[in-house]
């Protein structure tokens, strides 16, 4: 983290501290008491860390599906035509249908739990994924392939070691959406489908209470976390990667 970013965020902490001063802590509450309100609930029950470790644990199981899935379907998409005319149009069909309004069609055919939130973190991150690799696919370089072939590489290890890194940035692209999406569902069936603990059930028992901090110390716990798995994942992966074969320039 840079010193801008840090300026930055001292900056907003300031100033959200003036604008609580200047209002109703209830509907506003300050850094002071989200900050209290953070020890209350580590100390001497770390109970946000088992909301968080909860919600870690499903997003990792979700997302990791949705990757595996996600990059098999649209591997086998991007080389096979007649299919992808099939799965393109479910495809955009499904994009189009916020993860959340699957969530009350999943707790009347799974139940409450760990599945419908997998399922619905599987579905926040699987079509982004799969979308992105089929067009990463499809814009191969068909002089690589050619050459490849050349060599003597056929089927899995041209589409190892030739299709797959030159989708490289589009992977990139469907891995950060895809994570991203599967946040966003994680929270909303946590709200929904979660017994007990996870933070989207925080911030929604939050609501009994008018426990504001709470609500806000949730938000920015999801904000961290999903800063940190983007970080922590898609960023490594991207220096590695793209960035280590220098693909950033030539793809955008």
């Amino acid at each position: 983290m840079n010193k801008k970013t840090i300026v930055l965020i001292l900056s907003f902490i300031v100033l959200w501290q003036l604008i609580s001063s200047s209002i109703n802590m209830k509907t506003l509450p300050s850094p002071v008491s989200v900050a209290g309100r953070t020890f209350e609930l580590l100390y001497p029950n770390p109970l946000l860390l088992l909301h968080i470790a909860e919600s870690t644990k499903r997003l990792i199981i979700g997302y990791l599906i949705a990757l595996v899935l996600g990059l098999s379907v649209g591997i086998i998409s991007g080389l096979e035509g007649n299919l992808k005319k099939i799965i393109n149009p479910l495809m955009g069909f499904m994009i189009s249908i916020p993860t959340i309004a699957w969530v009350p069609l999943l707790l009347i055919l799974v139940g409450l739990g760990d599945k419908t939130i997998i399922l619905a973190i599987f579905l926040g991150g699987f079509f982004p994924i799969a979308y992105n690799m089929q067009r990463g696919m499809e814009i191969v370089n068909l002089d690589l392939i050619r050459a490849a072939r050349i060599m003597g590489l056929k089927d899995i290890k041209c589409i190892l070691h030739v299709y797959i890194p030159a989708s490289m940035p589009s992977v990139i692209t469907g891995a950060r959406l895809g994570i991203g999406y599967s946040w966003r569902a994680l929270v909303g069936a946590e709200m929904l489908a979660a017994t007990e603990h996870g933070i989207g059930f925080m911030i929604y028992a939050s609501r009994a209470f008018q426990d504001v901090s709470a609500m806000f110390l949730g938000l920015i716990a999801i904000g961290v976390l999903s800063y940190l798995t983007d970080r922590i994942l898609i960023t490594t992966v991207e220096n590695r990667t793209i960035k280590k074969w220098e693909m950033v320039t030539q793809h955008g």
